[in-house]
């Protein structure tokens, strides 16, 4: 019986390099989707901006986990939701998109 060694990588942050943010060509050559089909998939709201993505200027740069919990979960709305509330409560600011009032 052949023994694993531990993985390494034991954090998300550690899996991508420390890189949270990534523009749309490293985040096309990522997950291998091309920009029309990112842009069809934020019309009919999969990728929300200020959520999946931000601007600046004209450049969109890509939050990562979420991208990723989005991928994982892209049928399951309620567990996705869950992660953006956890993401957005673990921001220095403790700001969440999704407090009520």
């Amino acid at each position: 019986m052949t023994n694993f060694p531990e993985p390494e990588i034991t954090t998300l942050p550690e899996l991508l390099g420390g890189q949270i943010y990534c523009s749309q060509v490293e985040l096309q050559q990522l997950i291998g989707i091309p920009a029309p089909t990112l842009y069809v998939q934020t019309q009919a709201g999969k990728w929300v901006q200020g959520v999946h993505f931000v601007r600046l200027g004209r450049k969109k740069l890509w939050c990562l986990p979420l991208v990723l919990d989005r991928l994982h979960h892209w049928e399951d709305e309620v567990t996705h939701q869950r992660a953006i509330k956890n993401f957005f409560d673990r921001l220095p600011s403790g700001w969440s998109l999704l407090k009520q009032g």
